[in-house]
């Protein structure tokens, strides 16, 4: 008899396992193009001249490009005429060539519409046309370099020196955004006017790290930023006053210079008039309108105490001052006589 054999069972199936379907990709959606008002368009053009702001080329086919690419934002501050050669290469992304971005085109744009301006008022020049060109060229090519450094603080020094307030603050928001010491930060709020919203503990720091003496100068230029002059005009005074009994000669000429040119002098004489009107002291106040240039101002407040001087005795000054006012030459001669009598 022979062994009985029993088959094996046959092998499960394999199952397979559900497996999730996969969305496809949702397409972006498209950007809505609206038209431009006619009068904007209109606008946009004039200044342009119907001229492309980047290539300047005459007679090339012109369109109006949205600077920050949203075909729906027809402010005047975000629309540029460009050639189509020149549009093109605001699209190019990578590769070899470079794009044309936003912050060039602002560029080009703004320095264009001064030469547009300026020829329409005067003859045109083409000679002082292609040094612009220059200029600008040279402005972005270096923006360029600090860009792709992602050198936040020095394209806000940059767009500053160049005037353009527009890209100075857009890139002074970055640099304190991404992190920047205390004097970067201070300095950057300085040139914005907006000294007023540096959070109070960085000015703290700032201030802490100027206390040694040998930095008195850079605390000088500190209160100048945040608008202290008495503070800022004191330290000034004694760092260069320093800085001529150690012989440091153009280090004193230096701050000296950047002293005369803070606009410190004025804010003392604003001062100066200020502390003079609370004390009625009309002698004064005059002097520091003077000072300050403002000669309608102190003919007009002369001309308002006119019955106070001609009560007053022996104010012969006040009598000179108001005769100049008037217009009155015998009197202001008579004036001069009376003072050159007492010596003066």
């Amino acid at each position: 008899m022979s062994p009985t054999t029993t088959k094996a069972p046959p092998a499960p199936k394999k199952t397979k396992k559900p497996t999730a379907k996969v969305p496809p990709p949702q397409k972006k959606p498209k950007k809505v193009r609206t038209e431009i008002p006619r009068d904007v368009a209109a606008r946009v053009q004039f200044f342009s001249d119907r001229i492309c702001c980047v290539c300047r080329l005459p007679d090339k086919p012109i369109q109006i490009h949205h600077i920050d690419d949203n075909p729906d934002n027809h402010a005047d501050v975000n629309l540029a005429v460009l050639c189509l050669d020149c549009h093109n290469e605001t699209m190019i992304r990578g590769g070899f060539s470079r794009k044309l971005d936003a912050d060039q085109v602002i560029l080009y744009r703004n320095d264009w519409h001064q030469i547009v301006k300026n020829s329409r008022a005067s003859n045109h020049d083409s000679h002082n046309e292609d040094e612009s060109l220059f200029d600008i060229t040279y402005a972005t090519t270096i923006a360029e370099i600090y860009r792709e450094d992602e050198n936040f603080e020095a394209l806000a020094r940059h767009y500053h020196a160049l005037g353009n307030n527009e890209l100075r603050d857009k890139y002074v928001e970055k640099a304190i955004a991404v992190g920047c010491d205390a004097a970067t930060h201070v300095y950057l709020r300085s040139i914005q006017k907006k000294t007023e919203i540096i959070p109070e503990d960085v000015l703290k720091q700032r201030l802490s790290e100027l206390e040694d003496k040998k930095w008195i100068l850079a605390k000088a230029r500190f209160f100048k930023h945040i608008g202290d002059p008495l503070a800022a005009t004191s330290d000034y005074l004694e760092g260069i006053s320093t800085r001529l009994q150690e012989k440091r000669y153009f280090t004193a000429a230096y701050y000296l210079k950047e002293l005369a040119e803070s606009g410190l002098i004025e804010r003392l004489f604003e001062l100066a008039l200020h502390d003079a009107e609370k004390r009625n002291d009309l002698w004064w106040q005059v002097r520091a309108l003077e000072e300050l240039g403002r000669y309608d101002d102190s003919r007009d407040l002369v001309l308002q105490n006119e019955k106070a001087i001609l009560e007053s005795e022996n104010n012969l000054l006040f009598r000179e001052l108001l005769a100049l006012a008037k217009g009155d030459r015998i009197g202001w001669l008579n004036a001069r006589k009376a003072l050159a009598g007492t010596g003066n």
